[in-house]
């Protein structure tokens, strides 16, 4: 799963927000990895870990709903086909 998101500050500057879980984790079995600023290439980070899978899908949601009420739009996301259902169907509304 990944998802960026982005939105523009007041002088119109795009500002990012990426999550994904591509990256293992050698302290839990799940892993969530969080990606922000103005630049991409020089980005502040965040990584979560969590002890099983349906809490760190609850975070994610969380996240979500979070950056959406702060005004983010969805700019790509991917999910393996078999996950994520709920979520895919609910941030298509945010896509840009």
């Amino acid at each position: 799963m990944m998802v960026t998101l982005y939105k523009k500050d007041h002088q119109g500057q795009p500002y990012y927000y990426t999550i994904h879980d591509r990256q293992g984790s050698l302290f839990a079995p799940f892993t969530l990895t969080i990606l922000w600023g103005k630049k991409l290439d020089r980005p502040r980070e965040k990584v979560l870990t969590f002890t099983s899978e349906e809490e760190m899908n609850r975070k994610i949601r969380v996240i979500l709903d979070k950056k959406f009420r702060e005004g983010y739009l969805v700019l790509y996301s991917y999910f393996r086909p078999d996950e994520a259902d709920d979520l895919k169907e609910r941030i298509l509304k945010y896509h840009y």
